[in-house]
């Protein structure tokens, strides 16, 4: 359980970062709200592929492991963070 909640505090900044780049390139011309969905979501997908390859751990292709719910954790924590800035904000 601990693991579980380090890897999604520690998943924050990177899914937060790469949130923050997709929604700049990406989603320029969308709606605050929406773009921080989607630029997250985005941003959730990119860190799993990253992540699988991080974990591998020396092995081949079959070794491919990413963080799926750790990672989930930390997108869901991003949103809710970036959304109550953005309502603080307005």
């Amino acid at each position: 359980m601990e693991v579980l909640i380090a890897t999604s505090v520690g998943g924050l900044v990177p899914i937060w970062l790469i949130g923050l780049l997709c929604g700049r390139l990406f989603f320029k011309d969308t709606e605050t709200v929406k773009k921080i969905n989607y630029s997250t979501g985005v941003s959730y997908i990119i860190s799993l592929v990253l992540s699988g390859f991080g974990n591998m751990n020396g092995g081949g292709l079959e070794s491919f492991s990413p963080f799926y719910f750790e990672y989930l954790l930390s997108a869901i924590f991003v949103i809710l963070i970036r959304q109550t800035i953005h309502k603080v904000r307005s």
